[in-house]
């Protein structure tokens, strides 16, 4: 794919839709963020209710959805919130998926996650994996399933399975950064379980790739080529920040805290990223030291 394209960015707001809006402008498309807000400053946007009622602009050649409730809840998980977090995602892809049938763009690309997979530290999981069967993994299931539906009508879906997203801006590396800054990081429980990692500059970089690339088709795991666990991770951030980490959480203390919620952060699946690779994505950062070097240094992101 080349030339100008609209593209409509579902969650556009959120830290990883905020990067690659701004990427996209960067290369000269036009984008259109669907939001709950029917006026974003500087921005061309939609409500969903507009989605609704009027279907996707005209001429929209991409669609990208990253809409959804956060999967983390302090202190645990409840029935209720767990349902918000399904409901969240399942509504605005089938909103999607609906003003897709009336006018089909040229790719359709769904945020999933790598919590697909089960849990595992030996053989990395390749997008051709069986899926797991807790609760990260049942969402999505259920997601990728809803982006399915889009293939009757869209020439291509990808479904980005993403990993965890470092940037000091947002998500799980900006709750690290001060407790490490301060000298009281630590590994969580054996630290022996997989962090799939992707520096936020390359997990933009596989959107603009699913969009161009007439490749890429189903799912893509969105994870840096360079395996780690959580113990090899917090020894890392602790030497690009030059503090110790001597202060360990026990695994018996983050299962009674989160209950079952803990899994996210005691368990992982080991992931590798066979499609990017396969279909020609060269990775910015792709050893972890230096991505964190990168993010402490630059004020970006």
């Amino acid at each position: 794919m080349c030339c100008t394209m609209l593209v409509a960015v579902a969650g556009g707001t959120g830290l990883i839709g905020r990067a690659v809006v701004k990427a996209l402008k960067s290369q000269g498309h036009e984008v259109v963020i669907i939001s709950r807000r029917s006026h974003i400053p500087e921005q061309r946007c939609m409500s969903w209710n507009q989605l609704s009622q009027e279907g996707l602009p005209k001429g929209t050649d991409a669609v990208i959805q990253l809409a959804g409730q956060s999967i983390l809840k302090i202190p645990r998980w409840t029935e209720e919130h767990k349902k918000e977090v399904l409901n969240s995602r399942i509504d605005t892809a089938g909103m999607l998926v609906a003003a897709m049938q009336r006018a089909p763009p040229r790719v359709f690309v769904m945020a999933s996650a790598v919590g697909y997979y089960p849990s595992n530290n030996t053989e990395a999981h390749t997008e051709e994996a069986s899926p797991g069967a807790d609760f990260p993994a049942e969402v999505c299931k259920q997601v990728e399933a809803i982006a399915d539906q889009a293939a009757t009508h869209v020439a291509r879906v990808v479904k980005m399975r993403i990993g965890v997203v470092l940037s000091k801006r947002g998500g799980a590396l900006q709750q690290m950064w001060m407790p490490f800054w301060m000298g009281l990081g630590g590994r969580l429980g054996t630290g022996e379980q997989p962090f799939p990692w992707i520096h936020i500059v390359d997990l933009v970089g596989l959107y603009l790739h699913a969009l161009h690339h007439e490749g890429v088709a189903g799912p893509l795991n969105a994870v840096a080529p360079a395996s780690t666990d959580n113990y090899a991770f917090t020894k890392a951030l602790g030497q690009v920040l030059g503090r110790p980490t001597i202060v360990p959480v026990p695994g018996f203390a983050l299962r009674l805290a989160m209950g079952e919620q803990s899994g996210l952060l005691l368990d992982g699946p080991k992931v590798a990223p066979a499609k990017a690779i396969a279909t020609g994505y060269q990775f910015q950062w792709p050893e972890l030291i230096p991505a964190l070097v990168d993010i402490r240094d630059s004020g970006e992101y």
